[in-house]
C-alpha cells in the first residue's frame, strides 16, 4: 500500500515538474517573440518609400524651397502667393550692418527676390543701434511700429550690450521685448540672429548664448549664421571684419549667403 502511495506521489511530482518546466519554456519563447524586432520585408519597405516619394512629388517647388522653415511661415507664404498677396519681410539690423551699400540685408533681398520670382516680396529695414534696454523701451513707448509684417529678421543687439549691460539685464530686456512682440504680432514669423562674431572674444559669445536660450523659450527660431564664419579663435576671422570689427565685404557675403540658403533650402 505504501509502495503504491509512493508511486502515485512520484508520478504527481514528475507531472508537476514537467508542467512547470513547460510553462517556463513557453513564457521564455513569448518574451523572445516580444523582443524580436519586426522584420521589414523588401515589399513593405518599397511600399513605404513609394508613399514618401508620392508625397514629395505632391509638394510644389515653393513648398520644397521652404520646407526647413516653421510650418506657420510656410503656410503664410503659400497662402500669400496663391492669393497674390506680397510677403512682407523686415530686417531689424544694426547700423554697422548697414554701413555699406551692399550688405547682408541687400544680399538676402536680391537673392530671395530672384529665387521666389513668382512671389511679390516687400522688404524694409529698421536700423537699431541701441542696447537691448533702449530697444525695448523704444518699442514699449511706440517709437516705431511694424505693419503686421509677415517675417521679421531681428539682429539681436547683444553686441551693443557688450560692456554696457550685465548678462542678467541683457536677458531680461531681450525677453521683455520678445514677449511684447509676440503678443502684439502673433501672426508674424520672427527669426532672431546674432551680430557678427568677434575675434578672440570671451564674454560676447557667452552673452549671445544666453539670449539665444531666452529667444527659444518663446519658441522663436534662432538662425545661427556663425557656423559659416571662422571660429572666434581663428585669426582668419580678421579677414571677415574691418578694423572697427564691423563686417567687411567677405563678412557680409558670408552672413547674407547663409540666410539665403536657410530661406531657400539650399
Amino acid at each position: 500500500m505504501i509502495r503504491k502511495i509512493l508511486i502515485v506521489l512520484c508520478f504527481l511530482v514528475c507531472a508537476s515538474i514537467i508542467f512547470i518546466g513547460n510553462r517556463i519554456w513557453v513564457a521564455s519563447q513569448e518574451d523572445m517573440l516580444r523582443q524580436k524586432p519586426k522584420e521589414i520585408h523588401p515589399a513593405d519597405q518599397s511600399s513605404t518609400e513609394s508613399t514618401n516619394a508620392a508625397a514629395d512629388e505632391q509638394k510644389t517647388d515653393l513648398e520644397k524651397n521652404l520646407e526647413q522653415l516653421p510650418v506657420k511661415t510656410i503656410e503664410m507664404w503659400v497662402e500669400n502667393q496663391e492669393s497674390e498677396k506680397p510677403v512682407d519681410i523686415t530686417f531689424v539690423a544694426s547700423a554697422s550692418a548697414l554701413s555699406s551699400d551692399e550688405n547682408w540685408t541687400t544680399i538676402v533681398e536680391d537673392e530671395l527676390s530672384s529665387i521666389y520670382s513668382e512671389t511679390t516680396l516687400n522688404f524694409s529695414v529698421i536700423s537699431n543701434d541701441g542696447t537691448s534696454e533702449e530697444w525695448f523701451k523704444a518699442f514699449e513707448e511706440g517709437s516705431f511700429e511694424l505693419d503686421d509684417e509677415d517675417i521679421v529678421l531681428y539682429e539681436l543687439p547683444t553686441l551693443m550690450d557688450n560692456g554696457v549691460l550685465s548678462s542678467e539685464d541683457q536677458v531680461f530686456y531681450t525677453s521683455s521685448f520678445l514677449e511684447d512682440f509676440t503678443s502684439l504680432y502673433p501672426e508674424a514669423s520672427m527669426f532672431v540672429l546674432p551680430s557678427q562674431p568677434l575675434y578672440d572674444s570671451t564674454f560676447y559669445p557667452q552673452q549671445v548664448e544666453a539670449v539665444r536660450e531666452a529667444a527659444e523659450e518663446y519658441d522663436i527660431t534662432y538662425v545661427n549664421h556663425w557656423t559659416d564664419w571662422p571660429s572666434m579663435d581663428d585669426e582668419d576671422l580678421k579677414n571677415y571684419l574691418t578694423e572697427e570689427n564691423d563686417p567687411n565685404e567677405l563678412g557680409h557675403m558670408t552672413w547674407g549667403t547663409y540666410l539665403v540658403n536657410y530661406f531657400s533650402a539650399n
